[in-house]
């Protein structure tokens, strides 16, 4: 179900009922750790996110919003009986505001907490991203510089506690990046592609 303003998505609320559903695993033999897919039974994820803010136009606009997540499995994990439950949410914004005709600033972030993936748990994190575009010589040039990972906070530390295989750690990409872009634009227009005419042959029942 999703309701709409002025066709953007403001709320959303949605089911997923999966039989036999097959996902990533790791499992545990010994003092070797492996990946592979197997059949975990049966889930049920709830999923609902709303969406406000201030539309595009003037000098200032965002978009914040929030989703919950919750799943329930069900079935066999390592021939052992398995029941999982587990709610995350998902937080995040955008922001715009362009002060003069050539300057565009923007900050966007996200934060999740109590996130799972492939039932590895995952505290709290997130990231937050600047950026300021400049027009210059007639907007035929941008200078665009830009910050991602301005704290440091886009990293995973996480738990695991599924049949036959506990665990802990911490991941940290290369998220932290300073960058300085330039584009000049010399004015040439692509060439326009030939188009031939296709129609998708009918189907044969």
């Amino acid at each position: 179900m999703n309701i709409t303003a002025d066709e953007f998505p403001v709320f959303s609320f949605g089911l997923n009922d999966v039989k036999n559903i097959f996902n990533s695993l790791t499992y545990q033999k010994g003092t070797t750790l492996y990946r592979t897919f197997d059949n975990l039974g049966k889930n049920k994820e709830i999923y609902m996110r709303l969406v406000g803010g201030i539309p595009p136009g003037g000098k200032y606009f965002f978009y914040a919003g929030a989703q919950l997540n919750a799943v329930n499995y069900k079935g066999a994990y390592n021939n052992q009986p398995f029941a999982y439950k587990k709610s995350s949410w998902t937080f995040f914004m955008y922001q715009n505001y362009k002060p003069v005709p050539t300057l565009n600033l923007s900050i966007q972030g996200f934060m999740r907490t109590n996130s799972v993936i492939n039932f590895f748990e995952l505290k709290t994190f997130g990231g937050l991203t600047f950026s300021a575009n400049k027009s210059v010589l007639k907007k035929k040039m941008n200078i665009i510089a830009s910050v991602n990972d301005v704290f440091r906070t886009n990293k995973n530390v996480f738990t695991i506690n599924v049949p036959g295989f506990t665990g802990s750690g911490m991941r940290y990409g290369d998220t932290r990046r300073v960058g300085l872009t330039v584009k000049y634009n010399f004015g040439f227009k692509p060439k326009e592609e030939k188009k031939e005419n296709f129609e998708a042959p009918a189907e044969n029942n």
